[in-house]
């Protein structure tokens, strides 16, 4: 990378990571790379998925920024706006084609986190989308079941935890959950997780493991 390039990086890094809304356009217009890094791994979009800068990430994504790009973490934008509640950014990355099976080092999808805090909008956008609610992350928890966390027993269950375990959503997730599964009995791979065909139940599709908070 030049050392323009690299100076036009950082500073546009910088402006995401203030919220320079002025300095965002002016850098893009000058043609400013967009996948500079900071310290932790994280990209100009990144940053702003997590900071819930719908604007920013929305000049990112339109000047073409990578969505599925990688921190130290294993984190994507998707995945960061998901585990974070920031639904129209899950929305955006979706609709700009981020893979809606990418899983994050905890080997799972946005779908988990925002089940378990409660983010029912950015739940319905994650069902909507095609996630599997019955997938299951790496120490075989679902997404109904991080839902349940929340629930108070003297009471029926809301939120998530109602979206998830209603007859509707069951039955479409049993439905895609036994079309992949027929579609990869017959896939030389054997369902080996790194396999580029579609995801089966048995692939962890799932976020947030361990009592972690991002």
């Amino acid at each position: 990378m030049r050392q323009d390039d690299e100076e036009q990086g950082a500073a546009l890094l910088s402006a995401v990571e203030r919220g320079d809304s002025a300095a965002i356009d002016r850098l893009l217009g000058a043609g400013a790379p967009l996948e500079r890094r900071d310290a932790a791994g994280r990209t100009p979009l990144l940053v702003a998925a997590l900071r819930n800068d719908i604007g920013a990430a929305r000049k990112l994504i339109d000047a073409g920024a990578d969505v599925d790009a990688r921190d130290a973490t294993q984190l994507t934008p998707y995945l960061g706006a998901g585990a974070n509640g920031h639904a129209e950014i899950v929305r955006m990355t979706l609709n700009a084609g981020a893979d809606l099976a990418s899983v994050n080092r905890f080997g799972g999808t946005a779908l988990l986190p925002s089940s378990e805090k409660g983010y029912l909008r950015t739940v319905l956008i994650c069902l909507d989308a095609g996630v599997a609610v019955e997938h299951a992350n790496d120490l075989g928890w679902t997404a109904l079941m991080e839902a349940a966390t929340r629930w108070v027993p003297s009471r029926p269950f809301s939120g998530p935890a109602k979206t998830l375990s209603s007859p509707a959503t069951m039955a479409c997730s049993r439905a895609v959950t036994s079309a992949t599964k027929s579609a990869r009995d017959g896939c030389a791979c054997g369902g080996a997780r790194q396999c580029a065909h579609p995801p089966s139940s048995s692939n962890p599709d799932a976020m947030h493991l361990k009592r972690d908070r991002m």
